[in-house]
């Protein structure tokens, strides 16, 4: 099901459409996966001592509906393209999993065309990046790349994972490229690679179904891919349009969630027909409409090559999914 479309002026006042007045003051941070649904997940105020105006007597927050005992919280984003301050991450869960697309045009933009190498400019972006994700909630987080990263395929598996060492909190990330990892309980596997139809082309394999056979692993928790396995139906079929080879090997590996991005208009949950108990959430924050200078709104750390070129606005909150692991 695709969510409604909300952008970050909505996630700051609250689901306006909600006709309850105490409801509307709390602010929609995320949508939750309940079934074939996304319901929105609300902030609740706690009243602190004193007084004054309410933002200085509000403190920590809470999130309703609350996470069920005995779950696993996991908080989707993809696709924040250098705009990720825009982005509310809900207090109170437990895993963070972005999909791909920290960067926009990266390799147009930052990396040298003669030498392969990323500039100076894109690493002080991802290492810019990669500050705010250390800082965000969740006990641990999951990151992979997707095909605007041309930055972080240039600098390397290793390199990426050093500027996450350098930073507090970064003990806490794990980068995935094409690998599995066990974060406590849960087994993940993540991967950038797909089939690209964009000047984008980072981390493009064109022979990537052979990639996937015999490297995930079963037992697998969560599966992260940039590309989505399962996209919505076009007007020719009532169906969703399934890559197949990929949506095989996600169910093969036992996974109780995908998570990708890449397809900003097709942000929101579906399943398999053959399958209705894995949810495939495409959780692009980002929406699809390539903006021009004055259309572009919020923060935005490639300030001088958005103006330039153009980019993205964040129209979407965070997708959250409950497991019983």
């Amino acid at each position: 099901m695709e969510a409604t479309r909300r952008g970050r002026a909505d996630a700051d006042r609250g689901d306006s459409n909600d006709g309850n007045p105490e409801r509307q003051q709390r602010p929609v941070v995320a949508e939750l996966v309940q079934g074939s649904l996304l319901v929105p997940l609300y902030m609740s105020f706690r009243d602190a001592p004193g007084g004054g105006d309410r933002q200085s007597t509000t403190t920590a927050t809470t999130l309703t509906p609350q996470r069920p005992a005995g779950m696993t919280r996991v908080c989707c984003i993809s696709d924040t393209h250098l705009v990720h301050d825009q982005i509310c991450i809900p207090e109170g869960i437990d895993v963070l999993v972005h999909s791909g697309d920290v960067m926009t045009e990266s390799l147009l933009r930052h990396v040298n065309q003669d030498t392969g190498l990323a500039v100076d400019l894109g690493v002080t972006l991802f290492e810019q990046f990669a500050q705010w994700f250390c800082a965000q909630p969740g006990t641990c987080k999951v990151l992979i790349a997707g095909n605007h990263d041309g930055v972080l395929e240039a600098m390397g598996t290793a390199a990426i994972r050093q500027v996450f060492a350098r930073i507090p909190g970064g003990d806490r990330v794990v980068y995935l490229d094409h690998q599995t990892a066990t974060i406590g309980k849960l087994k993940v596997f993540g991967s950038p690679y797909e089939n690209w139809s964009s000047h984008n082309n980072a981390f493009d394999n064109r022979r990537y179904d052979k990639h996937f056979t015999g490297v995930v692993e079963q037992g697998t928790h969560i599966f992260v891919t940039h590309y989505p396995p399962i996209l919505p139906p076009d007007r020719s079929s009532r169906d969703v349009k399934e890559d197949r080879r990929l949506v095989r090997v996600v169910l093969a590996s036992g996974a109780q969630l995908s998570v990708s991005g890449h397809c900003h208009w097709a942000r929101g949950v579906r399943f398999s027909p053959s399958n209705r108990a894995v949810p495939f959430v495409v959780a692009s924050n980002c929406g699809s409409t390539w903006t021009r200078h004055s259309d572009q709104i919020g923060k935005r750390l490639d300030k001088a090559w958005d103006k330039k070129r153009g980019g993205y606005n964040v129209d979407y909150v965070p997708i959250v999914v409950d497991l019983q692991v």
